[in-house]
């Protein structure tokens, strides 16, 4: 089993990838980070584990659980050697590219209810800024944690003001944001907190940008932070 992901941002390795360097039979394999976080050089890794283990002969088949359209030229390279190639996704159908579905030799579909029958969210104590009830009661918050939350807050709603209106049709709760408006929004995010964001202050921006294509509205210490749209 090979786990492909991004290195943390401050010292390599987390205490996840190191956990799962503990595990019987994986592999961990750690590409770069751009300027504001983003996880680059990982689809290259992927293609170039499968095509060298297809070359070697030491597999038949390859199970790919991803969802990007950079893998397909990967996945042709490998059947070209011989390889089987089949494509687990999850989550909504539209989150996998149809390039790359077109091309694997078997296609499986994980939604929601199928990972839910055997796994389970886990709340974890050190990550304070994503479990904090009142980011979702809409009260005032105040603290360093939530001063970020404050922030991030901010950050989606000037850039959701700053899209096209053919842009802001694109941002749903359902589907992940765009790529071009996610880059847009991270950025603004590391600008402003003048430091690169956690994978959790990721997804609790992403969230809050989704909130405004519904015009939810969240209060600091400042007032509202969105308006109804």
């Amino acid at each position: 089993m090979y786990w492909y992901d991004g290195p943390h941002r401050t010292h390599g390795k987390s205490r996840e990838h190191k956990a799962i360097e503990e595990l019987d039979d994986f592999k961990l394999r750690l590409g770069t980070l751009n300027g504001v976080g983003e996880q680059k050089a990982v689809d290259g890794l992927i293609i170039a584990d499968m095509i060298g283990l297809a070359q070697s002969r030491v597999i038949t088949d390859a199970l790919l659980v991803s969802g990007d359209a950079d893998l397909t030229p990967g996945v042709l390279a490998a059947q070209n050697l011989g390889v089987r190639v089949h494509l687990l996704s999850m989550g909504p159908p539209e989150a996998t590219s149809p390039y790359l579905k077109a091309e694997v030799d078997c296609k499986f579909l994980w939604r929601r209810e199928s990972i839910t029958a055997f796994a389970a969210p886990v709340t974890v104590k050190s990550l304070p800024i994503a479990a904090s009830p009142s980011l979702d009661s809409g009260l005032p918050v105040a603290g360093p944690e939530s001063e970020t939350a404050n922030i991030l807050a901010s950050v989606a709603l000037d850039t959701f003001a700053g899209l096209s209106e053919v842009e802001k049709a694109q941002v749903s709760v359902d589907k992940a944001l765009p790529a071009l408006i996610d880059r847009k929004l991270l950025k603004l995010a590391a600008d402003r907190l003048r430091r690169l964001l956690t994978e959790d202050e990721k997804r609790m921006l992403r969230s809050r940008m989704k909130d405004q294509s519904k015009g939810v509205t969240y209060r600091s210490n400042f007032g509202p932070m969105s308006r109804p749209i």
